[in-house]
């Protein structure tokens, strides 16, 4: 963020956190609705991928709570 190195994101560390997410979601189903926890099944895991290979370096872990609490209060609002 405030040089000019480039950092990539692996494959692998995109992949783990998709799993994590599948199974964290999958490991707290008693909490959910069944449409709640369906929806956070196809949603959650990607969002996290996503913002996890997108946000910028070092900064993955404040973007990552962000968005993973945003988006389970918007799924468990319905």
């Amino acid at each position: 963020m405030f040089t000019n190195k480039e950092y990539f994101r692996t494959f692998e560390g995109s992949a783990c956190v998709l799993i994590t997410g599948f199974l964290v979601i999958g490991m707290h189903y008693e909490y959910f609705t069944t449409i709640q926890f369906i929806l956070s099944m196809l949603f959650i895991p990607i969002i996290m991928t996503l913002t996890e290979a997108y946000s910028p370096h070092t900064w993955d872990t404040p973007f990552l709570m962000f968005t993973g609490y945003a988006s389970l209060m918007l799924i468990m609002l319905i």
